[in-house]
């Protein structure tokens, strides 16, 4: 399952994270928040982004210079 949304995926039993085309982070929802990994980043820009912040920018550069 391809998703936009990471709220999507809290149920899933294992998620997989890709990065230009490269998997760079396998685990469940939780273990993955409990790292500061692309998953940990995005899903912070999602709900700050839901509640008006905007960290959005600032997350998806980190994700990328990683």
């Amino acid at each position: 399952m391809i998703v936009h949304r990471l709220a999507t995926l809290q149920a899933a039993d294992k998620i997989i994270v890709l990065k230009n085309g490269a998997v760079v982070e396998e685990s469940g929802h939780e273990a993955l928040l409990s790292r500061v990994g692309v998953y940990a980043l995005l899903h912070k820009a999602q709900a700050e982004a839901d509640i008006g912040g905007s960290v959005v920018k600032e997350a998806l550069w980190h994700a990328s210079s990683s």
